[in-house]
Parts: C-alpha cells; structure tokens; sequence
C-alpha cells in the first residue's frame, strides 16, 4: 500500500503480532512489509539506548545471551529509519514491551512522519467466548484482525499527542529502571523485584518444574487486566534469584528451567 507518494511499512514492536499482521494482509492478498522489533524495551537499560549495554545487563541480571537480539534491534532501527517509505506503527497501551519500544520509536523518528495504529482493549469472539481487552495483537488471530479490519484504524498523533509521548518516554529514560510495566496511570518504572510475590504466590512446597512454576506464574499475571510480565526469561531469572536468597529451593542444575525443580523454602529465608 502507498500513501501519497510513498509505499508503507508496518512497524510492530512485538515478533508475534508481527507475524498475525502480515498473516492478515495475505488474507486478503496484499503483502506489505511488516517489521517486527526482536527486543523488548520494558526491561533492561534505556538510556543511552546502548545494544552493548543491554547486552550486558541483560547476561548479568538474566543468565542469557541477547547478543544476537540486540543486534538484530539494531538493524531494525536502520531499517524503520528509512526515508523511503512512511511507517505505519502497530501498538498497545496495554502492553510494556509494545509501548516502550513505540515510545522509543517517537523519540527517533523526530520531526518525520508516521502514522499509528493504536490497538487498545480490541474485543473478538471466539469458539463462542468474548475475550476482552487483548492486551497485544499478537494474542488475536490473523482472521479476526482482517474481520475487525483493522487496517482502516490507521491515524496521524496530533503535535500535543507527540509531546505527551515523548514526555513520558524522557520521564522513563531518566529514571532507567530495571523494568517498566503498565498501570491504571499509564507506564511506569518499576524494581527487579516487581514480579517476586507473583512468583512464589505460585510455589508450593511441593517440587515442581522451573518450566511450571514460570508458566503457571505467567498465566496468573496474564489473566489481570495490567501489569503483566514481560519474559518468561525475566521470571526464571527471579526464580533463580530467590533461590539464592533462600525464598525458594532448587533442585537440579538450577540453570535451565527444564532440569530445575522448584519449591517454597522450607527453612527461614537467608
């Protein structure tokens, strides 16, 4: 698709949504170029917008390897900077990682144009249920995006509608916390810690699978309407912090969620 003189790109900032949205447009036989941002902007160091540093931290305080995905972040940049198409941006306010990575998109493009599709609290029906305020377009399946037809909510941000982003992202960058999550006032910072009580709420002082307490964890957080975790790699990490900190007990190569079993702490913590 073209607007004015200039083919569109679609920039998302979640690889799962990206993937629905490009799925919707062959549905109905238009190949647009989607771009999917492969970081997640709602943990780690924001300022400067560093890859080496993210890659740091993020081996320091996650146990894992981002180089390759910083790297790729970097491309992307490259990529959504180009003069010779006009971005479309896909987004949710409800999502960290969506809304941060826009965020950060606001501050880079400056002055130049683009457009947004601002997907909040998007209801569809399916298998007879109503889900109800999907909290990213990753979660809705491609049909359902070309049935609501999305695509036609497409909008230019008002200068004011800028300014109020871009403040909110200066806001963030200067405090540069470890996490930044959605509540009822919008994006906030937040401590490592944030996600610590959902997590052992979840144990039990029964040996159970790292790959199940993350998963039970993750649903429990997903089913609130905010404030929902952002990386199962985030919540092992945690797991694996409060097992240091004698909160919880582990079993197993405390390594890989796979080979670790977990349970509460039967002893006082540390």
């Amino acid at each position: 698709m073209t607007i004015g003189d200039k083919p569109t790109m679609h920039v998302v900032f979640n690889m799962s949504a990206a993937a629905s949205i490009r799925q919707a447009y062959s549905q109905i036989g238009r190949h647009e170029l989607v771009l999917g941002f492969p970081d997640n902007l709602s943990f780690g160091p924001i300022d400067p917008p560093s890859a080496r540093l993210r890659h740091v931290w993020i081996e320091n305080e996650l146990g894992v390897d981002f180089e390759e995905v910083v790297q790729m972040a970097d491309r992307f940049w490259a990529e959504t900077a180009s003069s010779t198409a006009l971005p479309v941006v896909w987004m949710s306010t409800l999502d960290a990682a969506e809304y941060c990575g826009f965020l950060e998109f606001v501050r880079r493009r400056g002055d130049a144009p683009f457009r947004v599709v601002i997907f909040t609290g998007f209801e569809y029906a399916e298998s007879g249920e109503t889900i109800i305020a999907a909290a990213s377009l990753g979660l809705v399946p491609p049909d359902q995006i070309v049935e609501a037809r999305l695509f036609d909510h497409e909008k230019e941000l008002r200068p004011d509608e800028i300014e109020a982003f871009l403040e909110m992202w200066r806001r963030l960058r200067q405090e540069n916390a470890p996490l930044r999550v959605v509540d009822g006032t919008g994006l906030v910072s937040a401590p490592i810690t944030h996600f610590d009580d959902a997590i052992v709420s979840c144990a039990s002082g029964d040996w159970q699978k790292g790959t199940s307490l993350v998963a039970t964890t993750m649903s429990q957080l997903s089913a609130r309407p905010l404030d929902r975790a952002p990386s199962d790699l985030l919540l092992w990490a945690r797991v694996r912090a409060l097992g240091e900190a004698g909160i919880l007990e582990t079993s197993g190569d405390g390594i890989e969620m796979r080979s670790t079993l977990v349970r509460r702490s039967l002893e006082p913590p540390r």
